[in-house]
């Protein structure tokens, strides 16, 4: 991770942490791929998601 975003990470940790454990426990985790910049992108579905079949993104630096 670059020092950027570890900041930002570090800055953002409080609410990133409510929102996953609101998402609830994660079913499945999915590579989607590498991005044209070349971060890593997954698609990870949650157990309390909405039932809409969207899934959440993750891209990792």
């Amino acid at each position: 991770m670059s020092p950027a975003l570890a900041v930002l990470a570090e800055e953002q940790k409080g609410f990133i942490q409510t929102e996953l454990e609101e998402a609830g426990k994660l079913k499945h985790l999915s590579f989607k791929g590498v991005s044209q910049a070349g971060l890593d992108i997954y698609d990870a579905d949650l157990s309390m998601q909405k039932s809409n079949g969207d899934s959440l993104s993750l891209i990792e630096a």
